[in-house]
């Protein structure tokens, strides 16, 4: 997935503008996070617990 921002904070804390290098913003590619399932699944919950 691309994501574009118009500044970058470093680890020291400066932050780096885009406009200071001539454009409008950033882009770069970062790998999508797996999406966990909700904790009020009812699935898993019909399988775990029997009340």
């Amino acid at each position: 997935m691309k994501v574009f921002t118009k500044y970058i904070t470093l680890k020291n804390g400066r932050r780096i503008y885009a406009t200071e290098y001539g454009i409008k913003v950033f882009c770069f590619e970062v790998e999508e996070k797996k999406k966990k399932p909700d904790k009020l699944d009812l699935e898993s919950t019909e399988r775990g617990c029997q009340a």
